[in-house]
């Protein structure tokens, strides 16, 4: 069996690599669209 403390510190590893994965495609998606939306609200202000 794998040590307790060792296997909280990979898991902790793995979480924080899918968080950051996860917040790249999420801005990788978010920003284009946001650039859209932009365009959209520019003539009405």
């Amino acid at each position: 069996m794998l040590n307790n403390k060792f296997f909280r510190v990979a898991y902790s590893i793995i979480l924080i690599l899918l968080i950051l994965f996860l917040w790249k495609e999420v801005n990788y998606i978010y920003e284009p669209l946001n650039s859209v939306v932009a365009l959209l609200l520019t003539p009405l202000l």
